[in-house]
């Protein structure tokens, strides 16, 4: 499996040529171990700023979660789906560069229409990846809400006492209000969350860069 998963990782991502997005350079097996170089990223992850106490400047938040969204656009144009979008994920490098890191879960758009298993961080997953009903790009942009709110508040907007109870309520209870969380922040935000953590997939974002434009338009003040 963990073999599998390498290749999986290289083969999705190794076609993804983008600034936000990891570069895999080569993937291979050299006497017997198995390998992928990829490109290196002076930073640390997005894990840092989900804490209240050092969260990221909201515009900082929001700058980022964009790049995140035009790198899974761009992936998702091309028919990979991420699968596993989280903080742990997400890099920034030292000179402030946002970078999207391990395809390993990534499939191809036919494949994940048919592909049950549910996979990801159980924070993180979309209520039909909850379900194991497969995954769509629209299920990488649930993760990015789930993302955003973290960054923006410190909290996850599913809670639970384990991966279970966090389970059933991404199935069959609402997502606690950013409003409730943290009133302060532009009221547009709030909405533009909402949309995306909507647990029907057709009530969420079309796209990431649709996503994308609405934060920008609060990012500018528009």
């Amino acid at each position: 499996p963990a073999l599998a998963r390498l290749f999986k990782e290289a083969e999705a991502a190794g076609g993804l040529i983008h600034p936000n997005i990891v570069t895999i350079y080569d993937a291979g097996i050299h006497e017997n171990a198995p390998y992928i170089a990829m490109e290196y990223v002076d930073g640390t992850t997005l894990v840092r700023y989900t804490e209240a106490e050092n969260l990221l400047p909201v515009a900082d938040a929001i700058d980022c979660t964009i790049k995140v969204l035009h790198a899974l656009d761009y992936a998702h144009q091309r028919g990979v789906i991420h699968r596993d979008v989280k903080p742990g994920n997400v890099l920034m490098g030292t000179n402030g560069e946002v970078k999207i890191a391990d395809f390993g879960l990534a499939c191809f758009k036919e494949l994940a229409l048919v592909d049950t298993k549910s996979v990801g961080t159980p924070s993180y997953m979309p209520p039909e990846q909850v379900a194991g009903r497969g995954s769509t790009p629209k299920s990488d942009l649930f993760s990015v809400g789930v993302v955003l709110c973290r960054l923006l508040c410190g909290a996850k907007p599913f809670e639970g006492a384990n991966s279970v109870e966090v389970r059933r309520n991404i199935l069959e209870k609402p997502h606690v209000p950013l409003a409730d969380r943290k009133p302060q922040l532009p009221s547009a935000l709030f909405k533009i969350v909402d949309r995306a953590l909507a647990k029907d997939p057709d009530e969420r974002y079309p796209t990431g860069f649709d996503f994308a434009r609405d934060l920008e338009e609060v990012l500018h003040g528009s």
